[in-house]
């Protein structure tokens, strides 16, 4: 049956710890062990006993009669004293611990020998050559490149006006009035065939 060591439940095993007491006895012991601040009841007193007694940590030593009334006493077993051994060193610690704290005193380091480590690497198995266990290479650090000028637009083609740039109307209308190069007349014997409104302008 497992035994849950609470204040109370200490106190009753460690007032059973130099002899053997009954009810009563226990409960002046539990009181000056506590300096007064813990007071226990008949009902939680046998409690403690009873579950104390089934976990094997305490054992009825005897009973006496005095003024007419049974008195029963109570001792600790082996199991008993180790349990109330170990709680103590337990509370003995977290005492300790309290009181470096509340002094600000650095903590007691443990004795012993110590291993010493040596500088620790950070292995990154998602790159490549670097072995297990040494220091990778640092990355080197490549120029960005340079970004390539952007193709100048392509002048769009102006609307056909007709004219050709080589060609110049006040050049082939100086050939056309140049006066040898007038139409001549027809001759008689041509005119003569032309019908008579176009036989005018022949002669």
């Amino acid at each position: 049956m497992a035994f849950r060591m609470t204040e109370q439940a200490f106190l009753v095993l460690l007032a059973l710890a130099d002899e053997p007491r009954h009810g009563y006895g226990v409960v002046r012991a539990v009181e000056e062990l506590s300096d007064g601040a813990v007071r226990l009841g008949a009902g939680t007193l046998y409690g403690v006993l009873d579950r104390a007694v089934a976990a094997g940590l305490a054992e009825a030593s005897g009973e006496v009669v005095v003024d007419g009334r049974l008195r029963r006493y109570y001792r600790l077993t082996p199991e008993g004293r180790d349990a109330v051994a170990t709680e103590a060193a337990r509370l003995e610690a977290m005492a300790a611990n309290a009181q470096r704290l509340l002094t600000g005193s650095p903590r007691p380091r443990p004795s012993g020998p110590r291993s010493r480590r040596g500088p620790r690497w950070v292995v990154r198995r998602d790159r490549g050559p670097a072995g297990f266990g040494s220091p990778e290479p640092e990355p080197e650090l490549e120029p960005e490149p340079e970004p390539e000028p952007s193709p100048e637009p392509e002048p769009e083609p102006e609307p056909d006006s007709g004219v050709h740039p080589d060609v110049d109307p006040d050049r082939d209308r100086a050939r056309t009035d140049h006066p040898r190069r007038r139409p001549r007349p027809l001759r008689p014997v041509l005119a003569a065939r032309l019908p008579p409104s176009l036989a005018g302008g022949a002669r």
